[in-house]
Parts: structure tokens; C-alpha cells; sequence
């Protein structure tokens, strides 16, 4: 029998929002959900655990050892979670229900706006790895019947995202073994990988300055006048680095176009 469940995923945070735990009594009987993306101030990012079944799995082989780039970006967009909440929401409400072809499109995505060419190489050649896992989540989505694609709409409608993430992994759960356990494997790999991400330090010291209210704040302004205040408040407490960290901090907040 397969247990599916998602198990949280600690992410540094300026803001302690409660993760969401939805009821095994709403799965389906082979289901069993624990939780999204928990956002913890300044905690490590624990090991990642989903689709897992009541039996070993093997890991996917070959990419144990991370490129300094693919790292370094990743740390990036961990730090852009815990500002940045609509980066946050969208990465949540994909793991949340295992769509590993969504998953990339959004750390691609914020890649574009906060990672060097040189890293966002490395993590489109890193995400390529698994390209045959990504085409079997897009063709579930490709496969939805008229009545399956107006369910979806209708939940989409009431920002129902708990549904969403019953329906995706009530779909997951019926594909074929061999495609499920390539899927398992695959997003299991990647939640590692970017839980593996570094933050540099310079950039989360400067956020680790910045209270509930700073943080409110910025997210209103335009991104020249986040860089002037975030200027302003790191001079007040005597942050400096060799480069521009307000413009790095500042650039947590941006989202791509597409997302």
C-alpha cells in the first residue's frame, strides 16, 4: 500500500505562519497528508520526506553532489520564502500536492530575478535531470477530463488550495507504479537539493535585523524606495558588506512576471 504524505519543510522566516494540516479523513484511504511549507525564523531546513512508501524506494542516483552555483542560488530563493510571501505561497501550494513540473517553472522562475547567469545555468541544467518525471506530472494535468478541469476551476474560483492539493494527490496516487516511483524519486531529489541551498551570510544577517513591521513595509514600497529605507536601516545598525546588501535584501521581494 502506498503512503503518500508531505511532511514540513522549514524555511528561514521573519513571520511564524502556522502551517496548514488538512484531515486524513479527506484523503483518499492511501493518503495521508502532514503538512506545507512551515516557515521557521533562522531554523535549518530539515531533511524532505514525500511520497513516501511503507516499503524502501530507491533514491535517484547521480546527483548527490550539488555545483557551488546550484547551491548558492538555492540559498537565495530560501531566503526570498521568508520574505517574500507570494514566492512562498506559490512554492507551497505545489509542494503541497507534488507537482514537480510546477515546482520548477517557480524556482526557475525567481532564479531569473535573484540568481547570477552563471547559477541559473546551474539550476536549469540541474533541473533537466528530471525532465522525464516533469512531463509524467504535466501529462496527469494534460489527461484531466472536462469535469475534472471545471472541478479545478471551481476551486481555483475559491482560492481553495486545500482541495486543489486532495484532487492532485488523489490523481498521482492512481498513475502506474513505475511513473509514480520515478515521480516519488524525482521530487524527493529535488526538495533535497533545495533544502540544501546556502544563504549567504551577509544577506541573512541583514535579515535577520529586520522586525515584523520592517518587513510589512517593504513589501509596499516600489523597488527603489525598498532599497533607499533597507539602505537606511542596515546603516542604523551598522550592517556594511562589499557589495550593495540592500539592493541584494530588496530583491528577495521581486516576483517574475510569470508566476
Amino acid at each position: 500500500m502506498l503512503v503518500l504524505f508531505f511532511v514540513n519543510i522549514l524555511i528561514v522566516h521573519a513571520q511564524d505562519f502556522p502551517s496548514t494540516s488538512l484531515p486524513s479523513s479527506s484523503f483518499p484511504d492511501d493518503f495521508m497528508p502532514t503538512g506545507t511549507i512551515s516557515p521557521t525564523w533562522l531554523s535549518p531546513i530539515s531533511p524532505v520526506a514525500a511520497f513516501q512508501t511503507s516499503t524502501i524506494v530507491p533514491q535517484v542516483s547521480g546527483y548527490q553532489e550539488y555545483s557551488p552555483e546550484l547551491l548558492s542560488c538555492f540559498g537565495k530563493l530560501r531566503l526570498a520564502c521568508a520574505v517574500n510571501l507570494d514566492f512562498n505561497r506559490a512554492l507551497d501550494k505545489y509542494v503541497g500536492s507534488g507537482r514537480l513540473d510546477k515546482i520548477a517553472e517557480v524556482l526557475e522562475g525567481q532564479a531569473h530575478v535573484l540568481c547570477t547567469p552563471d547559477e541559473l545555468s546551474s539550476v536549469y541544467q540541474y533541473i533537466s535531470n528530471f525532465e522525464p518525471a516533469i512531463q509524467i506530472a504535466q501529462q496527469v494535468t494534460a489527461d484531466l477530463s472536462s469535469a475534472d478541469k471545471d472541478q479545478l476551476n471551481f476551486m481555483e474560483n475559491l482560492n481553495d488550495t486545500n482541495a486543489e492539493r486532495l484532487f492532485y494527490l488523489g490523481k498521482f496516487g492512481a498513475i502506474n507504479d513505475s511513473d509514480r516511483t520515478v515521480l516519488q524519486n524525482s521530487f524527493n531529489e529535488v526538495m533535497k537539493a533545495f533544502a540544501s541551498g546556502t544563504p549567504a551570510v551577509e544577506t541573512s544577517r541583514a535579515l535577520s535585523i529586520l522586525t515584523p513591521d520592517d518587513l510589512a513595509r517593504v513589501r509596499n514600497l516600489s523597488e527603489s524606495d525598498r532599497v533607499a529605507l533597507l539602505t537606511d536601516r542596515f546603516q542604523q545598525c551598522n550592517i556594511t558588506s562589499g557589495g550593495n546588501i540592500a539592493e541584494d535584501v530588496a530583491r528577495l521581494f521581486e516576483m517574475p512576471s510569470q508566476i
